[in-house]
């Protein structure tokens, strides 16, 4: 309703903070090195509970074992797009659009699938539970622990193809997240900064970017991983090794999306405080850009 009917300003309104400052710059954060919160917020587990019990308590269709994580990687990919490229992302109405019809179509598909589709087709809950193993706190044997970070990942014997695939894409899109806004990449389009006339110029090119990155780095890592495989004689197969090493890389793409967003989170942080002071009553708060 805030996407429809609040303020057009995307830092007074509270759906635009909440998405991409609460939750894509605050949550994932807190999730990457503490853990712990995005299972017990997740928005779908609830109402797809509720429903089940109101319906039937067997889910009508068997998720394929053959999709592994490929819906989550096409939804990562999706949605780097539409941060990357969209002209206007942080629109109010069109963000309440885009969250609107992927929460419904995400409950949808749980229904369908049951808690499967969200452990394996769901791009956020796949995100949130990835780096939630490189967290301080997490569940081992059914009950509360404390490690150091990584110690999860350190207990599992590596992951299945699609899954480290996105784990690889995660740093593929976060780089591609800065790459963008650099005068250098502005230079590869021909473009001057300084009389940039907005994003609509460039949705192509940043959807062209963000491919490329993300199948340079694919292919780069992979390459080195055979160079690797080779020169040492082992008799791991390539699969299986891209499933064991391309969880490094999410320590790598965890700090560099808290690097990444730290200013902006500062600066917006603020807006936030402020909305909830407002909706509280409280005193005015004072945004403060630098």
């Amino acid at each position: 309703a805030a996407g429809w009917g609040g303020s057009r300003d995307p830092l007074g309104n509270p759906l635009p903070l909440t998405i991409w400052v609460v939750w894509w710059m605050g949550m994932v954060t807190w999730e990457g090195v503490f853990g712990g919160l995005w299972r017990r917020i997740n928005p779908w587990t609830g109402a797809g509970w509720l429903l089940a019990q109101l319906g039937r308590r067997r889910v009508p269709l068997r998720y394929p074992r053959s999709l592994g994580h490929w819906p989550a990687v096409a939804g990562l990919l999706g949605f780097g797009a539409f941060l990357l490229a969209d002209p206007a992302p942080a629109d109010p109405a069109r963000l309440a659009l885009i969250v609107g019809l992927y929460w419904l179509g995400t409950l949808i598909l749980l229904l369908l699938f049951g808690v499967k589709w969200l452990y394996y087709g769901e791009f956020v809950t796949v995100l949130m539970r990835q780096y939630g193993r490189m967290a301080l706190l997490g569940r081992s044997a059914g009950r509360q622990g404390l490690g150091l970070p990584g110690w999860q990942w350190m207990r599992r014997g590596g992951v299945g193809g699609s899954a480290a695939i996105f784990a690889l894409l995660l740093l593929g899109t976060g780089s591609f997240d800065g790459l963008n806004e650099t005068f250098w990449w502005f230079g590869v389009l021909g473009l001057n900064p300084l009389e940039f006339s907005g994003r609509s110029a460039v949705i192509g090119s940043n959807l062209a970017g963000l491919i490329g990155a993300n199948l340079i780095l694919v292919t780069a890592f992979v390459a080195a991983l055979a160079l690797g495989l080779r020169l040492s004689g082992g008799g791991v197969g390539i699969r299986r090794a891209l499933g064991v090493f391309a969880p490094s890389i999410l320590p790598i793409a965890l700090a560099y999306h808290i690097a990444h967003y730290l200013p902006s989170f500062l600066v917006d942080g603020q807006y936030v405080l402020a909305r909830i002071s407002d909706a509280l009553g409280g005193p005015h708060v004072h945004v403060t850009a630098g």
